[in-house]
């Protein structure tokens, strides 16, 4: 029986699983605001690829940080970057 469950966590395992994605390149689109001028490009490991301003980016760390999933970034981390931050999507 444990066989059985070994199976089924193995299979679980590869089925649901969030790729792992590698940087593969960064480029800048002129005349776009500054949150929005770097582009950070993106590819899993099935080969997806996926496209990343700098401002999707900050929005993710503001969400991850409200829902607390990671510790909280410090006022003055924040006070460094406030200003380049806010990408309209």
């Amino acid at each position: 029986m444990q066989g059985i469950q070994m199976d089924q966590t193995e299979s679980f395992n590869q089925q649901d699983y969030l790729p792992i994605a590698r940087l593969v390149g960064v480029t800048e689109v002129q005349g776009e605001a500054s949150a929005c001028s770097l582009v950070f490009e993106l590819e899993s490991t099935t080969g997806q690829k996926l496209n990343l301003t700098y401002g999707s980016v900050m929005e993710a760390l503001r969400f991850a940080q409200q829902q607390a999933v990671m510790a909280p970034l410090s006022e003055h981390w924040w006070a460094r970057v406030e200003r380049y931050d806010g990408c309209t999507f």
